[in-house]
């Protein structure tokens, strides 16, 4: 999932129609931004909304991250490299495996349940976020390893 925040709409525009160039239709939401709290300050609220973009299928986020990758840098870019790599393999496995495709799903409806490799490019992008789903991927990538080495039936 790629998703694109701010709250200057002038930015969202030139983000929607650059993505629409390319063939990308992102989904567009609005929400209320949460108040920024630091300690001993009295709390901030931004007077603009958050808009985000948000591209949930495999192929248009790859297209996606493809078009804008030369211009990433730092944390971005690598984030941006490790989503490439897993979503180049994810799609390479539906094409070569021929997988179709169903109404619905844990992994966007399609039939090819997520391997190792899948939980590691998981786990390598999630160690350069905040997300608080690092222990779940940690907890996934221990039981392939037991299951790997025999301990798990």
């Amino acid at each position: 999932m790629v998703r694109l925040y701010n709250s200057d709409a002038g930015i969202i525009l030139k983000a929607l129609e650059i993505m629409e160039k390319i063939g990308v239709s992102p989904h567009i939401c609005e929400r209320e931004q949460k108040p920024l709290q630091l300690a001993g300050r009295e709390a901030y609220r931004s007077q603009n909304s958050m808009i985000t973009l948000h591209i949930g299928l495999m192929a248009p986020a790859q297209l996606l991250l493809q078009t804008i990758r030369p211009w990433l840098f730092g944390e971005k870019a690598k984030r941006a490299d490790i989503m490439l790599r897993f979503l180049d393999r994810r799609l390479q496995m539906i094409e070569d495996r021929g997988a179709r495709k169903s109404s619905s799903g844990p992994q966007g409806g399609w039939k090819i349940p997520y391997d190792e490799e899948d939980w590691k490019l998981c786990s390598e992008f999630l160690g350069l976020t905040r997300s608080t789903k690092k222990e779940f991927v940690a907890g996934v990538l221990n039981e392939y390893e037991q299951r790997t080495a025999g301990y798990l039936l």
